[in-house]
């Protein structure tokens, strides 16, 4: 058995124009932009992929993910961190450059 040229030929028009449409340019995925999974607090962009420092009411620094930290929703002041399985409101929020305790 043996594929002639003309067997082969037009299959590759399936994807044609418009296979890439007006998305990418216009993603709603900007730095910051909600959607992304990040916000700023204090000047500081906190993402889910992130490690931060953060002190907990009780004084300690711990060093969490920023997929514990979320938005304050009644005090955009604070952030509320996920940790220990309870949530803290917390004020001071740092990136982590790899100093201080891991909490695993």
């Amino acid at each position: 058995e043996h594929l002639d040229q003309e067997d082969i030929g037009p299959a590759g028009g399936a994807s044609g124009p418009g296979g890439y449409g007006p998305s990418g340019a216009g993603s709603p995925y900007g730095p910051g932009s909600p959607g992304s999974g990040g916000f700023i607090f204090n000047g500081v962009s906190i993402t889910p992929s992130g490690s931060y420092n953060v002190s907990l009411p009780s004084g300690v620094t711990i060093t969490v993910s920023g997929s514990a930290i979320f938005q304050n929703p009644s005090n955009s002041g604070s952030v509320l961190v996920s940790y220990g399985g309870s949530t803290h409101v917390v004020f001071s929020v740092s990136p982590a450059g790899g100093m201080g305790p891991i909490w695993r």
